[in-house]
């Protein structure tokens, strides 16, 4: 598994990080012949904001488009997240878990976090 990572402290240049994040994917298949599978995920964290910016979604379908599957990106996130990101837990499980929310898989989610 191969993570790609942008820290940025500013909205304004997320849209930056997409572009660095997936001409460095792209440049690293080429230059890199792997003879195993292997899984490339992106990872771009911002500010903490109330609101994700309005070109989240622009972002997240550039992306989308290099690492083919959304559970492989994750735009906007806060650096705080990383760690759930890196273990699969996705952002839905990462709030009912953080709220102690009883429901089917509750109990695997709280334990990843934990």
């Amino acid at each position: 598994m191969f993570f790609f990572v942008e820290l940025k402290d500013n909205l304004k240049d997320l849209g930056d990080a997409t572009e660095q994040i997936t001409n460095t994917y792209t440049h690293f298949k080429q230059h890199l012949r792997l003879n195993h599978r292997y899984t490339a995920k992106a990872f771009i964290s911002g500010p903490k904001s109330s609101s994700p910016p309005p070109q989240r979604q622009t972002y997240q379908k550039a992306l989308l488009k290099v690492f083919k599957d959304a559970n492989n990106i994750e735009c906007c996130g806060n650096a705080d997240e990383f760690g759930d990101f890196l273990r699969g837990v996705r952002k839905t499980e990462r709030k009912k878990g953080k709220k102690g929310k009883k429901g089917k898989g509750s109990h695997e989610v709280q334990t990843l976090i934990s």
